[in-house]
């Protein structure tokens, strides 16, 4: 996040932007290897990186010792098309750098339900409220 602009976090590039991220992925595993031969390698990826993990393990699993996936998802095929179509609806209507609400509440809208009463959008984080605020109030995290 530290590389982007304030206003385009979270974005990924227009034009094979997730291949570059699993590929940038590989860059650092290559790297980390080359600083540490002898120690072995393990990749954790957790909600969002848990999905790019996975994609970087269809290629390239051999190059770890093992892998960890958190927070990560199944659902059946149908329902990864029809949020697809979503998303394709949703950035031809927002343009392809909108900001869509109706994708955040698709993806995060039910996580809150079981904190309730909330005092914030993100008390589902963290049983810590210190946390949940840190998390709040640091413009690289929860960017909208």
């Amino acid at each position: 996040g530290r590389t982007a602009e304030l206003g385009n976090l979270g974005l990924f590039a227009r034009h094979h932007g997730w291949n570059a991220v699993v590929n940038d992925l590989g860059c650092v595993a290559q790297h980390i290897g080359q600083q540490y031969p002898c120690t072995p390698l393990f990749l954790f990826g957790h909600s969002m990186g848990s999905y790019i993990a996975q994609a970087y393990l269809l290629h390239h699993s051999g190059s770890l010792h093992g892998a960890i996936l958190s927070g990560s998802n199944y659902q059946p095929a149908v329902l990864y098309r029809f949020a697809r179509l979503i998303a394709r609806l949703e950035s031809w209507r927002q343009g392809p750098l909108g900001k869509s609400a109706l994708i955040e509440w698709l993806s995060f809208g039910s996580f809150n339900n079981a904190f309730k009463p909330n005092r914030t959008a993100f008390d589902w984080l963290s049983r810590d409220p210190g946390e949940v605020d840190q998390y709040v109030n640091d413009p690289l995290c929860g960017f909208r």
